[in-house]
């Protein structure tokens, strides 16, 4: 009998340690180098965070790294994904420009990148910004050659959404800002 309540007392002895260093250990954060922003940044940070760019680009790879820059009214976030895509969101109060981009390490298929855009212009702006969806204006991308830059213009604040296609039609880069 001694040998098996020994044995019992190390299992819970071994438990209780196993159990209190899981407790005491610092959550794993979901975006590595953000962890202190506080005030106007925590408040950018977290409109960014629960936006649908951010939720899409989460999909395909979790967050490596996370920088955030203030200066004045000026607040700069870009995550990193461990895929290699990359998520810069800018705001700056004093010109009232608000800007988020998302771009894919490699091209992207087998989704509505208008769908998306219009879910992050709903979040962005509660009534949306007036972006006419239908009438897009085409032309070649900058400095990439082969892609595409579909700009939807919206009447309110300068509001633009933007889809960067390559020339098999899969979206490289997604961008929705304003500017009052």
């Amino acid at each position: 009998m001694r040998s098996s309540s020994s044995r019992s007392r190390a299992l819970r002895v071994l438990g209780s340690s196993l159990m209190l260093a899981a407790c005491s250990t610092a959550p794993l954060s979901d975006s590595p180098g953000c962890e202190a922003a506080s005030g106007e940044a925590a408040a950018w940070r977290a409109a960014v965070t629960q936006g649908p760019l951010y939720a899409v680009a989460l999909r395909g790879a979790p967050v490596a790294a996370c920088s955030l820059r203030q200066e004045a009214q000026a607040i700069e976030l870009e995550f990193r994904f461990a895929d290699g895509s990359r998520l810069q969101a800018r705001r700056d109060g004093a010109i009232e420009l608000s800007e988020q981009s998302l771009r894919w390490a490699g091209a992207r298929g087998g989704f509505d990148a208008r769908a998306l855009l219009r879910r992050a212009e709903q979040a962005a702006f509660s009534g949306g910004c007036g972006i006419d969806w239908a009438q897009p204006e085409t032309a070649p991308a900058a400095g990439e050659p082969g892609a595409v830059d579909s700009v939807y213009r919206g009447e309110t604040c300068n509001c633009q959404a933007r889809v960067r296609h390559d020339a098999s039609g899969r979206v490289l880069m997604l961008a929705l800002r304003s500017a009052c």
